[in-house]
């Protein structure tokens, strides 16, 4: 029984989901571009975050300024790839 109640939560909001192949051509075109775009921004965030995280490990910055740099990125956890 507990199996079917996480089945039908998991499903909760799939009878609104429309399918790509049942979308208009524009339709289809305007989503596939801007998840494009918002997967630009999320790499050229993580490579940002990489390339700080290399810096600070290669210098020995103090804790509070390695912290404020985490802030400033908004990083929540720094082990990033």
């Amino acid at each position: 029984m507990k199996q079917e109640n996480k089945k039908t939560e998991a499903n909760k909001g799939a009878e609104n989901l429309i399918p790509m192949n049942k979308r208009s051509e524009g339709e289809v075109r305007k989503l596939g571009r801007s998840g494009g775009i918002k997967s630009g921004e999320t790499r050229r965030k993580q490579k940002e975050i990489k390339e700080l995280m290399q810096t600070i490990d290669s210098t020995s910055l103090p804790s509070e300024q390695a912290e404020t740099y985490q802030q400033v990125l908004d990083i929540d956890n720094p082990t990033y790839r």
